[in-house]
Parts: structure tokens; sequence; C-alpha cells
């Protein structure tokens, strides 16, 4: 297919829904602020004009054309014509109601919520494939776990990464103490909000995805991008580079 690799302005500050809702029929994408400073342009309500047809069409206008090369902390998203893929996260239908709030924010020019958990600049990556509709890949044959190396259908689990029990225990958060909020896409398809100390362990995220009964099968945990399993869950949140950051639990 025909990829368009483009890459959203990056927005300064944490998503603010009260600040959309008021520039609702007329946005300012980029630049320093609202008023004229630094660079940027006006777009018009994707709404209002163009095919109508497009369920994103606002994101294409928005867009602005990048080079392709490799960022660190990129977020990538690839738009198919049935629903779309955030990084290396399972597919959403358009259908499902609980994907509209992330294309209406794209289409809007803003980058949704549920990836402004950090509170930090976030820059957006779009792999246009919206003339395709997107076809799951087979299921990979299964092998019975016997304590080797396993494969999590796209590559082997890695020493360390393998995760087969863990406590169901909630770790307490210290609020005077510094912290952060871990997006977890479990295996089941649900969403995780985990609000850890940044002195937490990788070891404390996984109890809680335990705790939310996804932790019943062998998986592996999957961060950054390009994304790595994490191998050490001793390690801290801060250390692991997980702060305000993206997991994915990816059966074994």
């Amino acid at each position: 297919g025909i990829f368009l690799n483009s890459t959203m302005p990056n927005i300064a500050g944490v998503y603010d829904k009260k600040k959309e809702e008021e520039d609702a029929d007329k946005l300012y994408v980029g630049g320093a602020d609202g008023r004229g400073g630094g660079s940027g342009l006006n777009v018009i309500e994707p709404g209002s004009s163009g095919d109508s047809r497009d369920p994103y069409s606002g994101i294409k206008q928005n867009a602005s054309e990048g080079d392709g090369s490799s960022e660190s902390g990129i977020r990538v998203i690839t738009l198919y014509s049935n629903g779309f893929t955030v990084d290396d996260g399972e597919f959403r239908a358009l259908t499902d109601p609980r994907n509209h709030s992330f294309i209406d924010s794209m289409n809007k020019g803003f980058v949704p919520e549920e990836l402004q958990s950090g509170g930090t600049d976030v820059a957006v990556k779009i792999v246009n494939k919206s003339t395709e509709e997107y076809v799951a890949p087979p299921p990979p044959a299964y092998t019975a776990y016997s304590g080797g190396g396993q494969s999590t259908g796209a590559s082997e689990v890695q020493q360390g990464a393998l995760v087969t029990d863990s406590s169901d225990e909630r770790p307490v958060v210290d609020e005077s103490k510094p912290k952060t909020t871990v997006m977890v896409r479990l295996t089941n398809g649900k969403r995780l909000k985990a609000v850890l100390n940044l002195t937490h362990t990788v070891q404390h995220l996984q109890s809680l995805i335990r705790a939310e009964g996804a932790g019943d099968e062998p998986y592996v945990l999957m961060a950054g991008f390009p994304p790595a399993q994490l191998t050490d869950s001793s390690v801290t949140i801060e250390a692991a580079g997980l702060a305000g950051s993206q997991v994915t639990q990816k059966k074994a």
C-alpha cells in the first residue's frame, strides 16, 4: 500500500478538554500560541468541508509532511479503512464506540487524551493505509510452555521477560513522592491506567495487571519505540523509562 509518513505538530502542555470545546470551530495547530506567535496554521473544522465520508479527513488535513526518519518517543498511529492501531497495540475498529473520542480528537488537531498521560509534548506519526482494510494476521502455532524460549508471535521471548506468576497485591502510592501514569493495553483488549511512584518497580506494575485479572497466563510486557521486551522486573519505573509511557501486554 501507499504510506504517507506524516508527523502531527507537537502540542505543548497537558490535554485540555475545555480548550478543545472552545476551539471547535477554528483550531490553531502548532506554534507558540493561538495569537499568531511562532509557526503554525489555522485549520477549518473538519466536518465543515471536504469529504464527509472520510473518517480521517481532519487528521490528514492537520498532519504535516515528515521525512519518515526514526524519532525517539514518537507515537505511531496506522490508519485503515475500518479502524486503526497505536504503536504495536491491538486493532481498534471504527465501529467500536470506545474509539470515537480518539478519532474525534485527532480530526480536530489534538493529541488524544490517552496519549497525554505523561503531561509532556507528544509527537505523533501517521502511517496512512486508509485505502486498505485491516486484516488480522493468522495466529501463530501454539507451543506449550516448557521453560525455554517461547514465541510471542512476533519474536522470541528474551531472558527474564516472561511473566508466569506475580502478586495481586496493589502497590501503595505515596502522594508525597513523584508519581506517574503508565497506560497498559492488556491482552483482553482493556486499558489499565496504572498510577505509580517513580520508585515503584516493573514488578509492581505486574501486580496491578494481575489484580485486574489479566495475569493468569504467561505473558511479556513491551514498551518504547521500537517496542522492546521488559526483561528486569526489579528495575524502577523511572530507570526503565516507563514514566508517562504506554506498555503492551502480549501473551507468550
